[in-house]
């Protein structure tokens, strides 16, 4: 089958290889090109078997909601019992691509939206 790996091109699995319990542990592909972009787009994480510099980055990544539960919080009697409790997610161990690396205190970016 063919898929779109994210932000990339289309691939084509000619082989895997799986360890005794079943699991595939290595994916064979090789960059076809279509006429038409598949359907199936995957996001491809790198491996901690990866050299060092190409492994991913693990981070805590904050995800923001609204602070009110009011679309307006002036009509709202008591503002602090309108706060919204799930308005702060704080994700830990997630993977980023490994030129994160180099990412100094301050520098900013612009990640995928979620929703």
């Amino acid at each position: 089958k063919t898929v779109m790996l994210r932000y990339a091109f289309a691939v084509k699995c000619v082989g895997f290889d799986k360890d005794e319990s079943g699991r595939v542990t290595l994916v064979r592909c090789e960059r076809v090109e279509v006429a038409k972009a598949p359907k199936g787009v995957i996001h491809w994480v790198g491996s901690e078997r990866l050299p060092a510099e190409h492994r991913p980055v693990k981070a805590e990544i904050r995800l923001y909601d609204y602070l009110f539960n009011s679309a307006d919080v002036g009509e709202v009697d008591d503002w602090l019992s309108d706060m919204n409790e799930n308005s702060l997610e704080v994700v830990t161990g997630a993977l980023l691509g490994p030129k994160f690396r180099e990412a100094k205190i301050g520098d900013v970016f612009q990640m995928e939206r979620v929703g």
